[in-house]
C-alpha cells in the first residue's frame, strides 16, 4: 500500500526498518507519515538554586513529556557537586506524563560562595538545559585554620625538601 500510495514514504520506510525490533526507528517513521507529532519535554523548574546543603541534599526535578510514542532521555551533569539517581530516563519512568528526577548536591565539592552547575536531557532530537545554582556561606573558622595549617605544613615540607637537595641537612 504505501509503496503504490506514497513512493517517498515507502523509501523512508525501508531506511528505517534496516534495523529490526527498533522502536526508535517506528516512532520516526509515524511521524514522517504525519501520523503522530513530534515528542517534547518541558521541565517544571527553570533553575535549580539551593542555599548551603548539608552533606548529600536531594532536590527533585519535574519532567513533563508532551505526546506518546519512544521515550529515552539521557541525562547529565555539568558540575562535581551535582549528579543525578539515573543516566537514562525511557517510557516505563513515567507515571502518566510526569517524571520527577532526583537530583544530588554533594556540600563536600562546593566552594565558598555561587556553585554553578547545569542537569542536559537529550535525545537524537531534543535538549533541554536546567542551570543549577547552589550558594554555600564562607566557612567557619575551624575550616578556615584546617586549611591555613594545611597550607603552613605544605610550604615547610617544600623548604626542608629543598634544603635536602642543596645538601644543607
Amino acid at each position: 500500500l504505501i509503496q503504490e500510495k506514497e513512493p517517498q514514504l515507502y523509501q523512508c520506510y525501508q531506511g528505517l526498518s534496516a534495523v529490526k525490533r527498533s522502536e526508535h526507528n517506528m516512532d520516526q517513521f509515524l511521524i514522517a507519515a504525519g501520523k503522530k507529532q513530534r515528542m517534547s519535554y518541558f521541565v517544571e523548574d527553570s533553575l535549580l538554586s539551593y542555599e548551603d546543603p548539608v552533606d548529600i541534599t536531594e532536590i527533585s526535578l519535574g519532567i513533563v513529556r508532551n505526546g506518546w510514542g519512544y521515550t529515552r532521555l539521557d541525562v547529565e551533569t555539568d558540575g562535581d557537586f551535582v549528579f543525578v539517581e539515573k543516566d537514562i530516563i525511557t517510557d516505563d519512568d513515567f507515571l502518566g506524563n510526569r517524571y520527577k528526577l532526583s537530583v544530588y548536591i554533594d556540600s563536600d565539592k562546593l566552594h565558598a560562595g555561587k556553585n554553578f552547575g547545569r542537569i542536559i536531557l537529550w535525545d537524537n532530537d531534543i535538549s533541554v538545559e536546567v542551570p543549577v545554582e547552589v550558594y554555600r556561606h564562607g566557612m567557619t573558622l575551624p575550616g578556615r585554620e584546617i586549611r591555613r595549617e594545611k597550607r603552613k605544613n605544605s610550604c615547610r615540607l617544600t623548604d626542608i625538601y629543598q634544603a635536602f637537595r642543596l645538601k644543607e641537612m
